[in-house]
């Protein structure tokens, strides 16, 4: 494929778990323009994760959910405001990833010359995509690992690892074990882990069932696992 783009937009607006399983696709699109310059539009939640994959020259971190929520004016105000920050930067190339109506636009609005974009039926705006060929339609059935992947396959993208990698730094490394030094103090049962308030509130499970479980799992009875399945009798 004869084609060299050198400033890369990839929009990747995806919420947390989606960007890590994107990681790939991103791993590939930085491998196969290793002279393009490569920045990540992502929300701000998952900045920290595109710069530790070490996928990108820069990343822009946006607050996603404000650019849709919220006024509709206001909405608009900030989504004006990205897009001439966008178009200032004069990307030649756009991917987006996640494809979503507005991000669609963003791409469009940033006039690039080359738009490739995700087709989700329903949710993207597909006639905003200008490369050839187009990416296939999304397949819900496939696992999103490969769904992203799918979108590079205009690109003639092969043998990619489907593992998505984070390096880990030494200074984290030592934060973390010392960390579990002081929690688990001696002791060799296992330890979970809990990450309440990720993601959309709209998505959280409410804190009162995060108590619950840890409560449980402290006791190691399995009585909130009781009461779930009596609440829910007809699942195994």
């Amino acid at each position: 494929m004869n084609f060299e783009p050198r400033n890369i937009l990839v929009i990747d607006f995806g919420q947390l778990g989606d960007v890590v399983l994107s990681l790939p696709a991103l791993g590939a699109i930085r491998h196969k323009f290793p002279r393009a310059r490569v920045t990540v539009a992502v929300g701000r939640a998952a900045g920290a994760i595109v710069e530790l994959a070490g996928v990108a020259d820069e990343v822009l971190a946006v607050d996603r959910v404000g650019l849709r929520d919220g006024p509709k004016i206001l909405s608009i105000f900030r989504i004006g405001q990205f897009a001439r920050e966008v178009r200032r930067r004069k990307f030649d190339f756009v991917i987006d990833l996640h494809s979503l109506s507005e991000t669609n636009l963003l791409g469009y609005l940033s006039g690039a010359a080359q738009r490739l974009y995700a087709r989700r039926p329903g949710r993207s705006l597909d006639y905003l995509s200008n490369f050839r060929p187009s990416a296939p339609v999304e397949d819900r059935a496939r696992h999103a690992i490969d769904r992203y992947l799918d979108v590079l396959a205009p690109l003639d993208v092969r043998e990619v690892s489907r593992v998505p990698r984070l390096p880990v730094r030494e200074e984290d490394n030592r934060a973390v074990l010392e960390m579990l030094k002081k929690t688990r103090d001696g002791s060799d049962a296992p330890l979970v882990g809990m990450f309440p308030g990720a993601g959309h509130p709209s998505r959280c499970w409410p804190l009162e069932r995060f108590s619950e479980l840890a409560q449980s799992l402290a006791r190691n009875d399995g009585r909130c696992t009781s009461r779930r399945r009596q609440a829910h009798p007809s699942s195994s």
